[in-house]
């Protein structure tokens, strides 16, 4: 999902929500805790993007002039984030 940017933003939300709807299937199931979760999501954020999403906040902060995607609805833990 990361990979999508924002040039496929009728996919990338269909990716989002099957994404979802598997992250709450593991935490019902007891197969991960949020906190596993949230190093996956971490982790895969680092390597699609090479950096932490705190530094990707802070150059977005910094650099106004570069287009970047809008990444803070992954900053709350999947089960915070408000439902559609």
């Amino acid at each position: 999902m990361y990979t999508y940017g924002e040039s496929h933003p009728k996919e990338k939300d269909l990716l989002k929500a099957k994404l979802d709807g598997f992250i709450e299937a593991g935490l019902v199931l007891k197969h991960a805790t949020k906190e596993e979760l949230q190093l996956v999501i971490d982790k895969t954020h680092l390597e699609i993007s090479g950096m932490t999403r705190a530094e990707r906040a802070a150059a977005k902060d910094t650099d106004n002039t570069a287009f970047e995607p809008d990444w803070s609805g992954y900053d709350v833990p999947p089960l915070q984030r408000n439902k559609k």
